[in-house]
């Protein structure tokens, strides 16, 4: 894992935008990040943290703690961080929750958190480059997604990336648990504790496995005993089933019951003998009784078909009689046609006179209707009814324009009305319109001499109204630079305060500087200022200052004083604005003012209504004078139209008379033309009405005497006097229907009964009856003994066959019991060896033996820069002595002293001592996590403090060796503020604090807080 870049905005006290390159920052390998107590050096680490798992553990967890103080309300809080897993590149952005300003109104409301993940796609882009492609844009979806990417829990990353203040010695002090917690992560050996999982599993599953096939054997043995009998089928005795069940073992139980299984097989050979001998015994009845009764089914088939044949003869008489109605019904039937149709043609005939009877009334009333005398008949009066139609249908036209050219007589009067009104009107508009448009010219003139000084007053107006503002705010302002005033002076007397407290602490930490210097004096050691090894009278300390107190006292002074300048700018500015305003108000008072501005827009508003009008005045002008030019022209145009409209008056009235005048001959009588042709068209269709009645009662009389003679015909061929000698034979096709079946039936049934009586199966039979009763008895009683045999048989097979299966399977469950035990005895053994369990001495389960070989090299790797920077004293060691009340061992560490050839406990060290191996420890663990395969790189390594502990030597040696890390191709990130180190380590990112207390990033690889932000170049661009 290497961290690349990282980006923060409003976090800690950074509240302008940082952004650090650590990629360019730290090209040598080894990067220092200085800057003064509590500058912020240690909050880069925490947007690390925040930026990878969403919290801050020095902030107990609680992620609204790293919002900075200096921050704009409208200022989000961000962190963004780039960084590599292998050969994958990845960027992570957070914003913790806060109150931000509301959009709308006053107040604030929680914006809630927010994450984004990317991962760098080198395929995408438009121009196939590379661009981000987004992976989780939720915090519930980045965290999970982070911890598959990393595999680092936030406790095991502070342990071997990320060295924080107070957690640097972590992993030299954790104990078995929590060291194998870490190491499996970093080395990916969940798979062993699966084994063992496995392991454990298969164990318990084949036990159970084991205990079932016993139980198995038992039941197999309880039931092949349980169902033994003796040869005759009945139950052992119950003392030999209690020894069979408790004195034996399961081969010898197994042998006895093979053994009687074997006598009961030869019993049951004996009753299956038996019982083939009942089933053919009663074969032999159940034929006796089959043909007793074929024999007897014919003799009743017999007995029936000469019954019936006496019945059928005493029918045929009235056999014959149907026959007869049958054959004279058929010829009835054919005789019938002819005779309906005779009738129909009668019937048509009488029809036919009455209807031209009727028709001859009809004519004779349309006649009168129209005006006809009786002398006008035939051809030459249905001549005369087609010329007369013809004639008013030409009549008709004129008859319909009566109407309109009526119509037409009035519209000409009305309209010769209406012009005759308007030429009046316009003659008197013409007299009246020269002295209107003379008094509309006045009105102009005198509208144009009030509206001239318009734009005069407006300007008046505008002064007026901006003079009157001014003077209304001079007031809120003389109160604005009074309270102005009053927070500059408290501001003072606060900037002061806070200054004398800084020199005050600054005097007291002058004063018991001998007593600080001393408690650093340790026995045996030089002294930093006289260089003495003998301490005879330290100083005493009555009143310690820490320098923790004196950064604090600073930052409030500093504070302080940005307050007060804070408050003297703003009391400058109200006292500008003051001056201004009192300027643009003319040093009028408010009340002289408004009465100044009123009578300014008084005056204006008179002289805009002046205005106003003068449009009007001005088109009512010009209207009249357009229309004066018109009238004459309209005076002539309306003189012509009335003439011309006379004119056509005449000529409509005459042809209105003409055209009635005609109209009325054509009616003659009738009280319309239509109503004449109506009785013109009336006495047409009654003539053409009677000259086809006519010949339609010659058609029907022709056709009467034709079907006359051929039913007489008819009668006379089929044998039938009359009419209704016909009607007395005929029957309806029901009733024949009937006839031709009864006939049919008596004939079907009279020939199979004939069938019947022939048949050879019923010729030679016995005359006396069979004795069926006794076959049947005899049969019944044979099947009863075939059943009882069978059934005997049956049982004693099954329950031997039962036994058999219960053997086989037993047999089969031995040898599979046999087989699991064996397994199941080197299972255990394996089990138990991979739990730390007998047989396994060391009480090392198996994925801490594989970690404690991990463990062991990175001791190895650790202490060869340990040795060096300790001058050789200590030695790490691997503890995998067996712990007692069965606690975890074997990922134990020691520190062993060549001083006294004693190994002791790594919580023993100094605080240097401690500091130097955790070192080297961590370094160590780097270097077989990045060389195992399938383990996690660690090409990044912060260290947070602890240098101020090491004296010049060890500091030397610790440089040396971090120095060395370089050729490895890793990063080591320390954060400290020792003079040494910073002379010493040229690559540096510094944190500057302003006298405000914000804090600012400056050194290699470091963007200006005021340049935008851009895109971040992919990792092969950057190397």
């Amino acid at each position: 894992m290497r961290i690349l870049e990282l980006e923060l905005e409003a976090f800690g006290p950074f509240r302008d935008r940082q952004r650090v390159d650590f990629a360019r920052a730290s090209e040598s390998g080894l990067m220092l990040i200085a800057g003064r107590t509590g500058s912020g050096k240690s909050s880069l680490l925490d947007a690390i943290s925040f930026a990878l798992y969403g919290s801050v553990p020095r902030y107990d967890g609680r992620v609204g703690r790293v919002r900075s103080d200096h921050a704009d309300p409208s200022q989000a809080t961000r962190v963004r961080l780039d960084f590599e897993m292998g050969d994958d590149r990845y960027r992570v952005e957070r914003l913790p929750e806060w109150q931000r300003p509301k959009q709308r109104g006053e107040g604030t409301t929680l914006q809630k958190a927010e994450a984004r993940l990317w991962a760098w796609d080198r395929t995408a882009g438009s121009d196939g480059g590379g661009d981000w492609r987004g992976l989780a844009s939720r915090p519930a979806d980045v965290g999970p997604e982070l911890h598959a990417i990393i595999g680092l829990s936030l406790d095991q990353f502070l342990q071997v990336v990320l060295l924080a203040q107070g957690g640097f010695q972590r992993f030299l002090h954790a104990d078995d648990q929590e060291r194998q917690a870490t190491l499996r992560t970093l080395f990916r050996t969940e798979r062993f504790a699966d084994i063992e999982r496995v392991l454990v599993e298969r164990r318990s599953a084949l036990g159970e496995r084991v205990g079932q096939a016993q139980a198995r054997i038992d039941a197999f043995l309880e039931q092949a005993e349980s169902a033994a009998t003796d040869p005759e089928g009945s139950a052992p005795d119950a003392s030999e089933a209690k020894d069979a069940a408790t004195g034996s073992s399961a081969t010898a139980r197994r042998e006895r019951v093979a053994a009687s299984i074997a006598q009961e097989r030869l019993a049951c050979d004996r009753l299956r003998a038996d019982a083939a001998e009942s089933v053919a015994a009663a074969d032999r009845a159940d034929h006796a009784a089959r043909e007793a009764r074929r024999i007897a089914e014919r003799q009743r088939r017999l007995s029936a078909a000469r019954a019936r044949a006496t019945e059928l003869d005493a029918r045929a008489s009235d056999i014959a009689a149907a026959r007869e109605q049958l054959a004279a019904a058929e010829r009835a039937e054919r005789a019938l046609d002819r005779v309906r149709r005779a009738e129909q043609a009668e019937l048509r005939r009488t029809v036919a006179s009455a209807s031209l009877d009727e028709r001859r009334d009809r004519f004779a009333a349309a006649r009168s209707a129209a005006g006809r005398t009786a002398e006008d008949a035939g051809s030459a009066l249905r001549d005369s009814v087609a010329g007369t139609l013809a004639l008013l249908e030409e009549r008709r036209a004129d008859e319909a324009a009566l109407e309109a050219s009526a119509q037409r007589c009035d519209d000409l009067e009305h309209r010769i009305e209406t012009l005759a009104t308007a030429h009046a009107r316009i003659e008197t508009r013409a007299h009246e319109l020269p002295q209107l448009l003379v008094s509309a010219q006045e009105a102009v003139a005198a509208a144009e001499r009030r509206a001239a000084p318009l734009a005069e007053l407006t300007v008046a107006r505008d002064r007026a109204l901006t003079v009157r503002d001014a003077a209304r705010r001079v007031p809120e302002l003389v109160d604005q630079l009074t309270s102005a005033q009053q927070r500059s002076a408290d501001s003072a007397q606060t900037a002061a305060t806070a200054a004398a407290t800084v020199r005050d602490l600054l005097a007291r930490r002058l004063g018991g500087m001998a007593g600080e210097l001393a408690q650093q004096l340790a026995a045996g050691e030089p002294c930093a200022v006289c260089g003495s090894r003998e301490h005879p009278a330290p100083a005493v300390q009555d009143d310690p200052v820490a320098p923790e107190a004196i950064d604090r006292a600073e930052h409030a002074a500093a504070d302080a004083q940005a307050r007060l300048e804070s408050a003297r700018a703003a009391e400058r500015e109200v006292d500008t604005v003051l001056a201004e305003t009192r300027a643009r108000a003319e040093h009028a008072s408010p009340d002289s003012a408004e009465e100044r501005a009123h009578a300014a827009e008084t005056a204006l508003a008179d002289a805009v209504a002046s205005a106003e009008s003068l449009a009007s005045v001005r088109d009512r002008a010009t209207e009249l004078d357009r229309e004066l030019a018109g009238v004459a022209e309209e005076t002539r145009r309306t003189a012509e139209q009335l003439a011309e409209a006379r004119r056509e008056l005449t000529t409509a009235q005459a042809q209105h008379v003409d055209r009635t005048a005609a109209v009325e001959r054509a009616r003659e009588g009738f009280p319309s033309i239509a109503a004449r042709m109506e009785a013109e068209r009336a006495l047409r269709d009654a003539i053409d009405a009677v000259i086809t009645a006519t010949a339609d009662l010659r058609a029907a009389e022709a056709a009467a005497a034709q079907a006359g003679d051929e039913q007489t015909a008819i009668l006379t061929e089929l044998g039938f006097a009359d009419v209704a000698d016909v009607r007395d034979a005929a029957r309806s096709a029901e009733k024949r229907t009937a006839l031709r079946d009864r006939i049919s039936e008596h004939e079907v049934a009279t020939e199979r009964n004939a069938g019947v009586l022939a048949d050879p199966e019923l010729q030679d039979l016995p005359e006396a009856a069979v004795a069926l009763d006794e076959a049947e008895a005899a049969l019944a009683s044979a099947r009863d003994t075939a059943r009882r045999h069978e059934t005997a048989a049956s049982t004693a097979e099954q329950r031997v066959a039962a036994r058999e299966d219960a053997l086989a399977r037993l047999d089969a469950a031995l040898e599979a019991g046999a087989a699991g035990e064996a397994e199941l005895l080197h299972l255990r053994r394996l089990a138990d060896t991979v739990q730390g369990k007998d047989p396994n001495t060391r009480r090392m389960r198996l994925e801490v033996f594989v970690l404690a070989a991990r463990l062991e090299a990175i001791v190895a790797a650790a202490n060869g820069r340990l040795r060096r920077m300790v001058g050789g004293r200590y030695t790490l060691e691997h503890d995998d002595d067996v712990r007692s009340r069965g606690r975890q061992s074997g990922l134990g560490l020691r520190v062993m002293d060549e001083y006294t050839g004693r190994s002791r406990s790594a919580a023993s060290l100094s605080g240097g001592e401690t500091f130097l191996t955790s070192l080297a420890l961590a370094l160590g663990l780097a270097d077989v996590v990045t060389a195992e395969s399938g383990g996690i790189t660690l090409d990044t390594l912060f260290v947070d403090e602890g240098f101020g502990s090491l004296d010049p030597g060890a500091l030397d040696e610790a440089m040396a060796t971090l120095d060395g890390l370089r050729e490895g191709g890793r990063t080591v990130a320390l954060i400290s503020h020792v003079a040494e180190m910073q002379e010493r380590i040229p690559a540096k990112l510094e944190v500057v604090v302003d006298g405000r207390g914000v804090s600012s990033l400056r050194g290699d690889g470091v963007e200006p807080s005021s340049a935008p932000r851009r895109t971040a170049r992919p990792p092969s661009e950057r190397r």
